[in-house]
């Protein structure tokens, strides 16, 4: 017995087969995970988290849906579209990171009166922290992407000036920061 073509698989899904689905599921759950996790990003955990995503905006997004090409490049877009709201949150995440290293004038101010308030050990354990930070920061692997991490979190400048600096665009830079601070996350995952 044949198995049913994709556009069959939908035209049952939007009937209320729920066999479909999974069939549908099944088909394409390997390719959906390759993509993310071998071209994309290199991350086993985050693939199957954006898979299982992915897979839940096809569901929602099937009764509505209309054969208007191949169901792959559907599928594709969905798959773009979920790789880019992870890597916009992402962003989101590590800008905050980044603003909690940050020193202008208000977080001195918080600061010098935060460790007037700490204790000796409380004082030890802080500095300890934001040494073993520069240390990750060294340790970075990608000559690039220690440098960008260096010259923003260090020397606080701008992603617009590393790129004018670099000689690159500032998309550029924050990929190379992104992929900079993930490696000082997992290096801090692994002593912390």
């Amino acid at each position: 017995m044949r198995s049913p073509t994709d556009g069959g698989l939908i035209a049952a899904i939007q009937q209320g087969c729920e066999e479909a689905f999974n069939q549908l599921y099944e088909r394409h759950y390997d390719y959906v995970f390759r993509t993310l996790c071998c071209k994309l990003l290199g991350d086993v955990t985050t693939a199957q988290d954006i898979t299982q995503d992915v897979f839940l905006k096809l569901m929602r997004s099937l009764p509505g849906y209309e054969e208007q090409g191949k169901f792959s490049a559907f599928l594709n877009v969905i798959i773009q579209n979920e790789f880019i709201a992870y890597w916009r949150k992402e962003m989101r995440r590590q800008q905050v990171f980044i603003a909690s290293l940050g020193d202008d004038e208000r977080e001195l101010d918080e600061e010098n009166l935060l460790s007037s308030q700490r204790s000796p050990e409380e004082k030890m354990i802080h500095e300890e922290e934001e040494g073993m930070i520069h240390t990750f920061i060294d340790q970075i692997r990608n000559r690039k992407n220690r440098q960008v991490v260096q010259m923003r979190l260090l020397q606080e400048m701008t992603p617009e000036d590393i790129a004018d600096l670099l000689e690159c665009t500032p998309n550029a830079v924050k990929i190379r920061l992104c992929r900079g601070i993930q490696e000082v996350k997992q290096m801090a995952a692994t002593k912390l």
